[in-house]
């Protein structure tokens, strides 16, 4: 739609971009949005930061003992003892393995095997099924 045809009164937003020029918001997020991203990236997405988040859901997935700074103890330190959350260690997985998709349907399989050769059709078939 060209905005000459668009009366005066009814034009909203930019001009410039309805002619055809940069978009106010691209990639679908606001520009001020991205910048924020940006910034809080640069701050917070750092390899000592990361590795921090990692040990603290690492712990947190499997259940173990932590030792903490505590000033009011004798030695400067406390422990507590976690219980393993099978939430934790699913965000864990997902976030250093990456999601898992789900196992494919005889139909699927089927659907991907049509144009293998004959030999893989055969070693696939040898395989064993994986307990359900």
């Amino acid at each position: 739609m060209s905005i000459e045809n668009i009366p005066p009164e009814k034009r909203r937003g930019n001009p410039a971009w309805v002619k055809g020029g940069a978009s106010p918001n691209p990639g679908g997020r606001p520009r001020r949005l991205a910048e924020i991203e940006k910034m809080l990236d640069a701050e917070h997405r750092t390899v000592e930061n990361m590795r921090e988040v990692f040990a603290r859901l690492k712990a947190l997935a499997l259940g173990e003992v932590v030792r903490v700074p505590d000033p009011d103890s004798e030695d400067g330190t406390a422990t507590i003892e976690l219980r393993s959350d099978p939430a934790f260690m699913k965000l864990y997985l997902d976030r250093t393995l990456g999601p898992v998709r789900e196992l494919a349907s005889e139909e699927d399989i089927a659907r991907m095997m049509q144009d293998a050769p004959p030999e893989v059709v055969e070693w696939w078939r040898r395989l064993p099924t994986p307990p359900s």
